[in-house]
């Protein structure tokens, strides 16, 4: 399978919505501020649409990986693709940490 640069503009797009709704979050969670934002909460209702569409370019991307290697099996691919993601799994990690000590 082919990678489908409109999916790929789709994912891309549909992350900024996101991302502002993930910052209004933690900003509320934050300051403990108890306030609804009608428009923030429409935000929120992407990822629906956006997990949909991660999950349908990792299936794709999987089927990819399987027609160029075909003696290793899916695990290989998932252990490939953790490996890729260390540095942003520490910054995670950082985060996390950082938020539990504030």
């Amino acid at each position: 399978m082919e990678r489908l640069n409109s999916l790929d503009t789709m994912r891309g797009l549909l992350f900024i919505p996101m991302l502002l709704n993930h910052i209004n979050t933690f900003t509320n969670m934050k300051y403990n501020l108890n306030t609804y934002r009608p428009f923030f909460e429409e935000l929120g209702n992407v990822r629906i649409l956006y997990i949909c569409i991660v999950g349908i370019s990792l299936y794709m991307s999987i089927q990819q990986y399987k027609k160029t290697n075909k003696e290793q099996n899916w695990f290989d691919y998932f252990t490939k693709r953790i490996k890729k993601s260390k540095k942003m799994l520490l910054f995670i990690f950082l985060i996390i940490d950082y938020r539990r000590q504030s």
